[in-house]
């Protein structure tokens, strides 16, 4: 196309021209010049809330660019974008904080960014020149300063030379100063480097207003507490007209090392106000259902909403006072009223459109009793909605829930019935019902995202009139009965019906965001400038770009048979957007995304990384693992553990990769990386590391540690590793080599399976807890034998733990081979407690794996009747047996004329009787203790022994005798003088040798003696 040239470009039939769509019609006498940029055309209804498709726009950005005066987003096609200059060098592009779009970053060598649109003598540029304030904010990816040599401006408008006006953003070693320069006042304050994050996207706010004085700093949406400070004086003006980032606005100076996106720009009019630090986090507010026609806030007091007898309570994402509960236990049952809906589509079906009518509305039922009550709910059943069409002199549309777990739902229109009905349980979980319906599909009813019942046909009606015109949540709209006594949120009505073969029905009616332009018409003349989706075309690099559901991308990178670096690149940013913050993932879409971390576990990867480069290759994927262990996705995972591996799978996936990365990383690699649920660090390590020392702490905390968010940084979690640990069990002076690899989760202890082996005390009512966080520990190469030392946990409690609670700390590990398991559970052989206290635990372990503190229940013996009828039986029995023992060893001790080798013989037989049986009678008060039931098992074996031993001895000093004839003689004395030289033997035979064997047995292991988890 020639400049400045007029043309006519035509959409449409050539031969029908009834049916073009003509843009700058040349020939007429008014036509007009147009700009063609962007033509799409989209063969479906696109709703007034997401207007931002229209114009190519993510929400973010759209957003970004309804939310100020100016944004510099730096997406792509910039000539209907603010404009903005980048230097010749230094400057790459980057996927942004979503991965849908892209920043910019610098170098800090020579790079900087120009952002054009504002004016040398107003506001920004001369503080003065804002009426009421300003407002910047800003998307940053820091990188620390460590010298003064690297400082720089993160932005500029003036305000970089002594005297001058404007806004300037200086980082240095200690943080950022921030100065705001006017006529007659210099206002300064600074950021802290601790408040920072570095490497990561944080948002970062200004507000300045001179009429209030004030200067207040934001990070995240959280105020900082900054301390202002302000200088009067006479300030000069500057002929700076553009805005820089990244160097000084006044010169080829101060460059600085940088990530930019979304640069705002709002300078409120008169009378309006300025934004509070805590509401500049620069994100849109999560709206659900943008793609329904009509969505109620049902806990709006301003909003169309009205009810009786119902209080707010938790939404499905657990935030207070979200959502509306109508079954308050000791309140009277309760109704929601969405308005009145006469001579309307939701009232009468038979003034909708062909389009048809779907409404979606979130349940949660936790309280069922009433149902029996003939008074509140006669029939026994409960409406979730109606709005008429409880009969058939009605006509709307009615759904209700019967005792008998039943759902029936019904639409009529006068003419016809469409009628549905299933079994179906509901639960204490939130719930999406959903129903969708036109003459021509019939009625859908869907829960949860899935169709579960229909009628497509209907039957044929007389049309009757209904004046009940009004939509109800919770119970009849005719009369105050048929209560559901549930929780209610989100409810949406679309005057369309849904496609139940849309790809896309499970996020449309559940109320989730879809972000897609389809395209049905493109020209080649403008495939330059086509639209722009704010998110990388397909294929941008790899079809796992273009999936748009969980099942799409598994599906997508099943084929392929080596995940190659592109392929895992595309998945993991894909998975990113489908895990992002405010997603709300199914139990299915959970399992979904397991598989496919478990595929980008096993990606290709360098022979050889450094730190730099594996932290980048670790970044993503931690990130989108972290994603998938947020808190809200907790109940899913828990209901999912029933029959999936869950998070389980997630641990394995998440040590597979980081075996990998760690076994090809350089000599001397460190690396350290966290996001919001996950830390990790690896260290290359060796022997010589412990030249000085016999063993070693890890983590090790240096410089980048203390850049950590507080609740890593302040943990006190770690491992002792004994410098045995890296010799060759074969050849003791063969040094070992290897990386030294920790992950911390912060947030499983209340996701992962409770499933435990036989080696814990489970009983009845009660079951396992986990106290702490779960700590992953592994060398890489693995070492293939057991350790020859145990190395040290210590794992911090996450609630203390006292006397008075019927449960002790335990040292447990996940052991993924446990044999009659879906992915393996808690064990504790191999581990044992060292010391324990209120707030932590340290644990000897022979093996590396994950590891965790796990509450386990205390043993509440319950005796029966016979049991405790058995247990005072044997105390007397045994208390008889001392009595009588103690009194025939007086008497042979007494008795002169029992001094014989026979009556010897009998006599320590009796000794070692009565102490076996005193031994017996004390273990009953010593199994609560570890040592004393050590003590008492081994000297129970030693004097039962003894009673076998002299037992033996006396059988064979008796058939001597009578095979001797001793007992001939009558004198007792000399009679068996014969074998008095025996006695010498036998009292070895009688106390050393049972002595010797016990001893043999403890010091082979203490554990033999360690106490027995049985009631007898």
């Amino acid at each position: 196309m020639e400049p400045d040239a007029d043309y006519q470009l035509t959409v449409g039939s050539i031969t029908d021209s009834s049916k073009l769509l003509i843009v700058g019609d040349t020939s007429s006498s008014q036509s007009a010049k147009l700009y063609v940029y962007n033509l799409a055309v989209w063969e479906s209804h696109v709703p007034h809330q997401m207007i931002n498709q229209l114009i190519g726009m993510s929400k973010y950005e759209f957003h970004c660019l309804s939310s100020a005066d100016v944004c510099w987003s730096f997406e792509y096609p910039k000539r209907i974008r603010p404009r903005y200059q980048l230097s010749p060098t230094g400057v790459s592009f980057i996927r942004d904080r979503h991965h849908q779009g892209r920043g910019v970053c610098l170098n800090g060598v020579r790079s900087g960014i120009s952002l054009f649109g504002i004016s040398a003598t107003r506001c920004p540029a001369d503080p003065s020149a804002c009426a009421n304030g300003l407002v910047v904010g800003m998307w940053l990816k820091l990188t620390r300063v460590t010298s003064s040599r690297n400082s720089g401006y993160l932005l500029s408008v003036g305000a970089t030379d002594p005297g001058e006006r404007g806004v300037s953003l200086f980082q240095s070693i200690t943080g950022i100063h921030v100065k705001v320069v006017e006529a007659r006042i210099m206002w300064q304050t600074d950021i802290k480097s601790s408040w920072l994050t570095f490497d990561r996207w944080m948002y970062l706010g200004i507000v300045w207003s001179g009429q209030e004085q004030y200067l207040t700093v934001s990070i995240d949406g959280k105020k900082m507490p900054t301390l202002l400070s302000h200088t009067k004086g006479k300030y000069r003006a500057h002929d700076v007209s553009s805005l820089t980032l990244g160097k000084s606005s006044q010169s080829d100076s101060d460059f600085l090392t940088a990530c930019y996106d979304d640069v705002t720009i709002l300078s409120p009019k008169v009378g309006d106000h300025l934004p509070s630090p805590n509401t500049l986090t620069g994100e849109p507010d999560f709206e659900p259902y943008l793609s329904a026609d009509e969505h109620f806030d049902v806990n709006d007091p301003d909003g169309s909403v009205k009810g009786e007898h119902y209080s707010a309570t938790k939404n499905r994402f657990d935030v207070e006072n979200s959502s509306v509960d109508t079954g308050v236990p000791g309140s009277p049952l309760g109704y929601i009223n969405l308005g009145d809906f006469a001579g309307r589509c939701v009232s009468d079906p038979s003034l909708c459109s062909d389009a048809g009518l779907s409404i979606s509305v979130w349940i949660k039922v936790d309280n069922m009793d009433h149902f029996a009550d003939p008074l509140v709910n006669p029939g026994g059943v409960g409406y979730i909605l109606s709005s008429g069409a409880q009969s058939a002199n009605g006509t709307g549309l009615s759904a209700f829930y019967s005792r008998d777990k039943f759902l029936y739902v019904q639409v009529l229109d006068g003419q016809r019935k469409w009628f549905s009905k299933f079994e179906y349980e509901l639960g204490r979980d939130w719930l999406n019902f959903g129903t969708s319906w036109s003459r021509e599909k019939g009625l859908l009813v869907i829960l949860d995202g899935h169709v579960k019942g229909n009628d497509p046909v209907g039957e044929p009606l007389v049309r009757t009139m209904d004046s009940f015109t009004t939509l109800i949540l919770g119970k009849r709209n005719d009369r105050n009965t048929s209560y559901l006594g549930g929780a209610f949120d989100d409810p949406a009505i679309w005057y369309q019906a849904l496609d139940k073969d849309d790809p896309n029905l499970e996020d449309i009616i559940m109320g989730k965001y879809i972000d897609d332009i389809v395209e049905t018409v493109n020209y080649d003349d403008l495939d330059d400038e086509s639209p722009d989706r704010a998110q990388p075309s397909c294929k941008i690099i790899h079809e796992a770009d273009c999936a748009k559901t969980m099942q799409q991308l598994l599906d997508v990178i099943k084929g392929e048979i080596i995940l190659s670096a592109d392929a895992a690149e595309s998945s993991t940013n894909s998975l990113m957007r489908f895990t992002s913050e405010g997603s709300t993932l199914s139990s299915s879409e959970l399992d979904l995304a397991v598989s496919v971390i478990d595929k980008l576990s096993k990606r290709q990867l360098a022979t050889t990384l450094d730190d730099v480069t594996a932290e980048a290759i670790l970044e993503d994927f931690l990130e989108v693992t972290s994603n998938l262990l947020d808190p809200v996705f907790t109940k899913k995972w828990v209901a999912l553990h029933k029959t999936k591996a869950g998070v389980t799978s997630l641990m394995e996936s998440v040590e597979t990769f980081a075996a990998d990365v760690a076994g090809r990383l350089v000599w001397n690699s460190q690396v350290l990386l966290n996001t919001s649920h996950i830390l990790m660090t690896m260290d290359v390590v060796s022997e010589d590391y412990f030249i000085s020392e016999v063993e070693a702490i890890f983590p090790r905390h240096g410089q980048r540690w203390e850049t950590l968010e507080d609740k890593w940084r302040n943990m006190d979690d770690y491992v002792t590793i004994p410098k045995e640990v890296f010799h060759s069990e074969i050849n003791k002076n063969f040094a070992f080599d290897g990386s030294l690899v920790f992950t911390w989760y912060d947030s499983l202890n209340k996701m992962a399976p409770v499933v435990s082996t036989n080696n814990f005390v489970l009983m009845g009512g009660k079951s396992l807890s986990i106290n702490s966080n779960i700590m992953s520990v592994m060398i890489e190469p693995k070492i293939q034998h057991k350790l020859t030392k145990p190395i040290l946990v210590t794992l911090n409690h996450h609630k203390l733990v006292t006397k008075s609670k019927p449960e002790t700390p335990v040292c447990a590990f996940w052991n993924f081979d446990v044999l009659h398991t879906i992915n393996g559970a808690w064990d504790r052989e191999g581990c044992e407690v060292q010391s324990t206290s209120q707030t932590q635990t340290q644990c000897l372990c022979y093996h590396m794996t994950h590891f965790a503190i796990v509450m386990e229940p205390l043993q509440e013996p319950v005796y029966d009747e016979h049991a405790v009828v058995l247990r005072w039986l044997v105390r007397c029995l045994v208390g008889v047996s001392v009595f009588c023992l103690v009194v025939l060893i007086v008497t042979y001790v007494v008795s002169k004329r029992l001094h014989t080798l026979r009556h010897s013989i009998h006599l320590n037989l009796c000794l070692a009787c009565l102490l076996a049986s005193v031994s017996f009678a004390m273990s009953e008060f010593t199994s609560n203790s570890q040592v004393l039931c050590l003590v008492n098992g081994a000297t129970m074996q030693c004097f039962y022994l003894a009673v076998i031993l002299w037992l033996t001895m006396e059988s064979f000093q008796l058939y001597s005798d009578t095979a001797a004839g001793g007992i001939k003689t009558n004198d007792a004395t000399e009679g068996f003088a014969v074998w008095r030289n025996r006695m010498g033997f036998y009292m070895i035979g009688g106390w050393v040798i049972p002595a010797v064997t016990v001893g043999s047995v403890l010091g082979v292991s203490l554990n033999v003696y360690k106490p027995q988890r049985y009631v007898l």
